[in-house]
Parts: C-alpha cells; sequence; structure tokens
C-alpha cells in the first residue's frame, strides 16, 4: 500500500514538474505579449497633440516653500534662447544650443508622462545597465516618475531619444520608447510634498523591455554613472530641453562650469539659466572622456535671489547606487530603501 502511494506521489510529482516546465515559456511569451501591447497602447497615446501641450513638472524654492514652476507647453521648434555652443571645455556656458551630434544628443532626450489627469514632460539621459540582457535603463528626476504627494507612479512614461531631430514620429522604430518598469526612493515616495527630503532623493531610472519596444534604447551607447559627491569647484556638465520662458522645448540645452553645494541643503548646484522641462536631465563629470558619468540630475531652482540663476541636483551616494541596483533587475515599479 505505501509502494503505491509513493509510487503516485512521485508520479504527481513528476506531472507538475512537466507542467511548470511547459508553463514558464507561455508565461514569459505572456509576458512579452503585454509588454508590447502596453507600448503600442502609451506611443498611441503620445499623439502630436498631446506632446506638444505637455506642461514641465519642475519646482522653484520660494519663502513660502518649493512650488510649481510656471507652467508652458514642451513644444516643438527650435530655441528662441541662446545658440551656439557644441563640445565640453573648460569655459562656463550658462546655457546653450548644443550642436554637436555625439552622446550628448543620442544619450540625451524627453520623457513625457502622466500623473493624475495631467501629461507632464521632463528630460532623461540613458545609463549603463550593466549589459543587462533584454532590457535598457533611463535616468530621470524623482518627480518625473512619481508624485510625492500621493505616492502614485506616472503612467504612460515614454522616453525619445535625440528629441531635437524633428519631426517625432514614434511609430517608426527606435524613435520612441515606453517603460516597463520605474524605481525610485521610498524617501521621496513618502515625501509628502517636494520639500527637504524629497530634494535629497529626487532620482529616479526607468526600465524599458529591448523586445517591446522592438530594440535596445541603449544601441547607440549610455553613460556610466558615479555614485559619490563632487567638492566644490569641480566642473560639470548638464543637459536637458528647457520648456519655459526663452527656450522652447525643442531643442537640447547644454551648462558647464563649477558646481558648488547649496549651503541649506545637502544638493549642488551649478551657473545655468535653464527653465521648466529640463527636470531629470544630466549632470555629468569628465564629459568627452571615458570616464564620463552620469553623478545628479536637474532637480530644482530659486525664484529669486542671489542662486536665481543656478539649477540644483541631488548628490549621488549610496543610496542612488542602491536605487540603481534594485533596478538593474527590476520588471516592475519600485521603490526602494535601505543603504
Amino acid at each position: 500500500m505505501n509502494r503505491r502511494v509513493l509510487i503516485t506521489a512521485t508520479s504527481l510529482a513528476t506531472v507538475l514538474v512537466v507542467a511548470l516546465v511547459a508553463a514558464g515559456p507561455v508565461q514569459a511569451k505572456s509576458s512579452k505579449a503585454k509588454e508590447k501591447a502596453e507600448h503600442a497602447r502609451i506611443v498611441r497615446y503620445w499623439t502630436p497633440q498631446r506632446m506638444k501641450n505637455a506642461v514641465p513638472r519642475d519646482f522653484v524654492k520660494t519663502g513660502r516653500g518649493f512650488v510649481p514652476a510656471a507652467k508652458g507647453g514642451s513644444g516643438s521648434s527650435k530655441p528662441k534662447g541662446p545658440g551656439g555652443g557644441g563640445g565640453g571645455g573648460t569655459s562656463t556656458v550658462t546655457g546653450a544650443s548644443w550642436t554637436a551630434t555625439d552622446e550628448g544628443l543620442t544619450e540625451t532626450g524627453k520623457v513625457f508622462f502622466t500623473l493624475g489627469s495631467t501629461n507632464y514632460v521632463c528630460s532623461g539621459s540613458t545609463v549603463d545597465d550593466g549589459n543587462r540582457a533584454d532590457y535598457s535603463m533611463v535616468l530621470t528626476a524623482g518627480h518625473c516618475a512619481i508624485d510625492e504627494l500621493t505616492n502614485k507612479f506616472a503612467t504612460n512614461f515614454m522616453y525619445v531619444p535625440a528629441y531635437d531631430e524633428s519631426p517625432v514620429n514614434c511609430f517608426s522604430a527606435g524613435a520612441c520608447f515606453t517603460a516597463t518598469a520605474l524605481v525610485v526612493r521610498n524617501e521621496f515616495a513618502t515625501a509628502g510634498g517636494f520639500n527637504t527630503q524629497a530634494i535629497q532623493h529626487d532620482w529616479a531610472f526607468a526600465i524599458f523591455s529591448d523586445d517591446a519596444n522592438g530594440g535596445a534604447l541603449d544601441a547607440d551607447g549610455a553613460f556610466g554613472i558615479a555614485f559619490t559627491s563632487p567638492s566644490t569647484g569641480d566642473t560639470r556638465q548638464s543637459f536637458g530641453y528647457p520648456a519655459a520662458g526663452k527656450y522652447s522645448g525643442g531643442d537640447l540645452i547644454y551648462c558647464l562650469g563649477p558646481v558648488a553645494p547649496d549651503g541649506n541643503y545637502d544638493t549642488w548646484g551649478m551657473n545655468c539659466d535653464m527653465t521648466g522641462g529640463a527636470s531629470g536631465g544630466p549632470w555629468i563629470e569628465d564629459y568627452g572622456k571615458n570616464s564620463a558619468a552620469l553623478n545628479s540630475v536637474n532637480s530644482y531652482k530659486y525664484n529669486g535671489g542671489p542662486l536665481k540663476n543656478y539649477m540644483f541636483g541631488p548628490t549621488f551616494n549610496s543610496k542612488t547606487q542602491k536605487t540603481y541596483e534594485v533596478a538593474r533587475s527590476a520588471t516592475s515599479n519600485a521603490r526602494v530603501s535601505g543603504s
């Protein structure tokens, strides 16, 4: 009797193993099919009109605390602001059009997303994910990926690299990429507002399925990333697609110069007149060298006083590194704790 029970149990176990093995590829195919369907849905959502009307999600420091910056459409035309530029160097640049066709153009882009019922626009950059198979990664600001008031992730998240190579046709392969997952710091997600806690954790990583997007986003390269604090006077180069004030949102703008700490917060600033829409754009150390690495993102500005013309970004540290490490294997949205 016992022998019969053993045989029956063994047979059942065998059947279960076979069933699980057979189900694995089916589930994987189902997941990929869902990713492709979601990609198609998001691309259809972002009509040219919605992209044009998306408003920057940016914050400025006032006497009443941090408040949303003045809104304006993301635009699609060339800039009304300063021209020239293109290429690194040591001279200070407070905002100029990037004219080089190098990694500054191909590895930087615009981010479109929805929070609540509002469509927003930010900036972002492709980051090296350590050769993770079948996925690519983009760095942006935390406030471009999740609502710090409601703790709800953005939807309809789409990244458009080399945006100023217009016109943008998202139905063309390799033009627009849609995110499978967003990864942020829990401290930002639960800040309850854009405040001191939020700005010190204002980074996010978006994950893109190469299969769903019809190709690898990082096929044209990706920036490395450094989780170290700069020193006062170190040079950084920043990029973004400012879309307010004198900027139209249709051209890649850059700033270059020394950085200094914001005495009020554990953040860093550089002289840079980029406006709304530039949030999430990268700060890069050693631009143009093999050691070039992302080292912060455009986060906030002051609306007056001696720091009005400065752009500020969070300090990349062990918490940033932990977020990055979780993002490297993420396939769904995540809020990261620990250091």
